[in-house]
């Protein structure tokens, strides 16, 4: 079983959020070079697609801080105009 990050005190990430850590016990080439965990904003299934938008953690206190923190949303897709060209009097 995978360890979760530990995060500080009772701190609940919200919903939405991202957060990023560092591998700094990376023994090889085939461990990962970033661990993310992100807390879901809506239910998610298969094949959804989500944004993720992360920025270097201003407010990283100790070794349990998130090197990078951000935020998870649904990609803008622009809003297509469903005209009917029928005109009905």
């Amino acid at each position: 079983m995978q360890q979760k990050p530990q995060y500080e005190g009772n701190y609940v990430p919200p919903h939405g959020s991202v957060s990023a850590w560092k591998n700094e016990n990376r023994g090889n080439d085939r461990q990962p070079h970033v661990k993310i965990v992100a807390t879901a904003h809506r239910d998610l299934k298969a094949g959804d697609e989500v944004e993720l938008a992360l920025w270097p953690n201003a407010n990283r206190t100790s070794e349990n801080s998130p090197h990078f923190t951000g935020k998870m949303k649904d990609p803008y897709r622009k809003e297509e105009k469903d005209f009917d060209d029928e005109i009905t009097f």
